[in-house]
């Protein structure tokens, strides 16, 4: 402990490295300022011109009581370690002439561990002699982001114990407004559309305030108290405002002094993005994009304005935007050597070409966005972040392998992203964001085991993301983007109802998504996803009618599900997803119509539906999922013909059919709905006793009972053992037939 402060010294000095702990040591600097005087603390002497560096901070060491030696993760890595090795080197000579004052007791050294770094860590007996007392001799304190606010009592009791400065009594009541303000955001995010930053600009937002109070002088600090007190309240404009306002003198400096135009600039292109930002938490898109142009036009190389500017056009269904944005952000990453930017870049560009139905481009994308997130995960695998990107590349690349039929291979690859959010939720359970994750890892769990005939399996995995959601949504209902999300459990529960014959069951769990899809959409009748949930909620809705045989009810939710698709697909007519969802309306559409005897008007909604999945499945030939949109249409074709007694006609398409589900049945034997595909069309096939001959019918009927006794064998033929009864009966009708035409012949 020092003699205490003095006249002569009465400052505290900040050390830390650049490229350690910028962003934190900024934090501590604001935190010190509010604790101990704006005046008190001096940071940053990195312009202070060459030649003079070591007089300034030997100057401002001689005035100081205390030197917070700030340390990061990377404070002492490979490439630090050589820099404090080096005599010359400015931190170095920062710690060296601190430590020599702290022998005089003339101040006090604290060691300050930020950004999760660990004492253990760090590589002590490396480090030149003369730094080692700074962790061996002088107690070590921690600053770690989920205590941020304990540990900084902590810290300053402990800094105006050892000094004697007076700790201003001010600083609980902004302790007090920034805990406040964060829970307001939480509630803020109300609006959320989907978000690389996960809302984290928000919270940048925020520090920026809170570094302007550290700043302003008193007759400022008022303005900035409101702004955080109406986010503590939930409300974001006076926030957004005094951004706004920084944004506009930011404009005036540029106009006035051309000399500093480049660092305005920047200083503008951050008050921007945090309009954006809080704009877009709020849902309002239009001012988040406009926002974020502008923090681009102002400041290029914000990669994070960019890939938030490209979701934002994502969200808004504007494909060409999005993926131009990206294009560029991608090409900049590059050129800045930022590789994790540049990964997530890509895979918002594979999530635009999946969009599109360009399924090898996005597979390319994806494979790019994996490679980088392995890399730097296994560069640096304590960073939660990193993991966290790597799960979601992980997904994306299992995405792509289901819909080209390696159903086993993209069930490793969900294993791997729900392995490493399973560690990631279990290392911080109070963590939304980490439950979150783990929700959509159930869920595409879920779909792949139902895709490999698991359906038992894949009900306990979506019924655990069920609950995930609903606790999530239990601790923040405001959140909408986990409202949604609890809608797609509720209708994945449903649909495995609905295979299991449960209608009422299913028909409760369509009812519930819809529900939440319907107050999301009137929120924001221009979220192109939550209008497309809607649909979707529609089209389940219909289904669970029909099954309970109301047809007409059935049929006025399908159309209104195609309502709302062909509008979707009237902004961009050659968008993939909206398209195919404009099949899927015209099939369901099409199956009550011949459920009630309209055999023309099921052949008129069918045919518009066999040029979707033609065009679609032309565009991307490796996609099995245009293959099998095929395979239906030629199906329900047939059907309609042998209503309207066109026996010839549904024979041919029927064929057709067959040819289609037998190839994705070679590519993937595993895949148990390919299977049943081709059993239910040669059960068609063998019902055409005039069109068709004796020994094609036999045959096709041996090729059906044959794949049930298979998947019997292989136990994915629950619930469907009579269908192996109906072969047997009609494999011995046809013989007792045969043998009765001898007889009689």
């Amino acid at each position: 402990m020092t003699s205490g402060a003095t006249g002569e010294r009465d400052k505290i000095f900040i050390s830390y490295r650049r490229d350690d702990a910028q962003g934190a040591s900024g934090r501590v600097w604001d935190w010190l300022r509010l604790g101990f005087g704006p005046d008190r603390v001096f940071r940053d002497v990195a312009s202070i011109g060459a030649g003079k560096w070591r007089k300034k901070i030997d100057q401002a060491l001689a005035c100081s009581v205390a030197c917070v030696a700030v340390i990061g993760r990377r404070w002492a890595d490979g490439g630090n370690l050589a820099r404090l090795q080096d005599p010359d080197d400015m931190v170095r000579h920062e710690l060296e002439t601190a430590l020599a004052a702290g022998d005089r007791d003339d101040l006090t050294v604290i060691p300050l561990l930020v950004e999760e770094a660990q004492l253990a860590r760090i590589p002590v007996e490396a480090l030149p002699e003369s730094l080692r007392p700074l962790l061996a001799d002088w107690n070590v304190l921690t600053l770690s982001e989920s205590g941020w606010d304990q540990d900084t009592r902590r810290v300053m009791a402990a800094m105006a114990s050892a000094t004697g400065l007076e700790v201003n009594p001010e600083l609980e009541d902004w302790l007090a407004l920034m805990a406040g303000a964060r829970q307001g955001l939480a509630r803020v995010r109300a609006g959320q559309v989907p978000s690389a930053s996960d809302g984290s600009g928000g919270e940048e937002a925020l520090e920026r305030l809170l570094h302007r109070a550290a700043s302003a002088d008193a007759s400022e600090r008022p303005t900035l108290r409101a702004a955080m007190a109406a986010l503590a309240a939930g409300d974001t404009r006076l926030a957004e405002e005094s951004f706004e306002r920084e944004l506009e003198a930011s404009r005036r400096l540029r106009e006035a002094a051309e000399r500093l135009l480049l660092s305005e600039r920047r200083r503008e292109g951050e008050a921007a993005r945090h309009v954006a930002a809080l704009a877009q938490l709020r849902g309002d898109l239009a001012k988040a994009i406009r926002h974020y142009e502008q923090a681009l036009d102002a400041n290029p190389d914000d990669r994070e304005a960019g890939l938030e500017l490209a979701y934002c056009w994502i969200s808004r269904g504007d494909l060409d935007r999005a993926e131009q944005t990206l294009d560029r952000l991608i090409q900049r990453c590059g050129a800045l050597a930022d590789r994790r930017q540049q990964g997530r870049a890509l895979r918002g560009l594979g999530d635009v070409r999946v969009a599109r139905g360009d399924g090898p481009g996005a597979k390319e994308a994806y494979q790019a966005a994996l490679d980088i997130a392995m890399k730097l995960a296994a560069s640096d695998p304590d960073h939660a972040l990193g993991q966290r990107d790597l799960a979601l590349s992980q997904d994306r690349i299992a995405n792509g392998l289901l819909s080209e039929g390696d159903s086993a291979s993209a069930l490793r690859a969900y294993q791997a992203a729900l392995t490493i959010r399973l560690a990631l939720a279990a290392s911080d359970p109070a963590n939304n964001q980490w439950q979150h994750d783990l929700s959509i890892s159930q869920e595409r769990l879920g779909t792949v085991l139902l895709a490999r005939g698991e359906p038992n399996d894949a009900l306990l995995a979506h019924q655990e993301s069920l609950r995930l959601r609903r606790d999530l949504v239990a601790r923040e209902a405001s959140n909408l983007l986990w409202q949604r999300d609890l809608s797609v459990s509720h209708e994945k529960v449903g649909d495995l109802l609905s295979a299991r014959g449960d209608a009422d069951g299913a028909l409760a769990a369509y009812q519930a998504s819809r529900s939440i899809r319907e107050d999301l959409s009137q929120r924001d009748p221009e979220n192109a996803q939550w209008q497309r949930d809607l649909s979707v909620s529609q089209d389940r809705i219909g289904d669970g009618l029909a099954a309970r045989g109301e047809l007409d009810a059935a049929l006025e939710a399908y159309t209104a599900a195609m309502t709302i698709r062909q509008r979707l697909s009237s902004r961009d007519p050659a968008n993939a997803r909206w398209l195919r969802d404009r099949f899927v309306s015209g099939i369901k559409i099409g199956d009550v119509l011949l459920a009630q005897g309209d055999g023309a008007g099921a052949l008129q909604a069918w045919r518009p539906c066999q040029a979707i999945a033609a065009d679609l499945s032309a565009r991307d030939p490796d996609n099995t999922q245009g293959q099998r949109d095929c395979f239906v249409c030629d199906t329900k074709i047939g059907d309609a013909l042998l209503a309207l007694g066109d026996a010839p006609g549904s024979l041919a398409s029927w064929r057709r059919a067959l040819a289609l589900a037998e190839r994705l049945t070679a590519r993937d034997p595993a895949n148990s709905q390919w299977s049943l595909d081709v059993v239910t069309t040669c059960a068609k096939l063998a019902s055409l006793d005039e069109a068709a001959t004796r020994a094609e019918r036999q045959a096709w009927l041996q090729r059906g009972r044959a794949l049930l006794v298979a998947l019997r064998q292989a136990g994915r033929l629950a619930g469907k053992e009579e269908w192996l009864e109906w072969f047997a009966r009609a494999l011995q009708e046809l013989r007792d037939d045969a043998e009765t035409e001898g007889e009689t012949g």
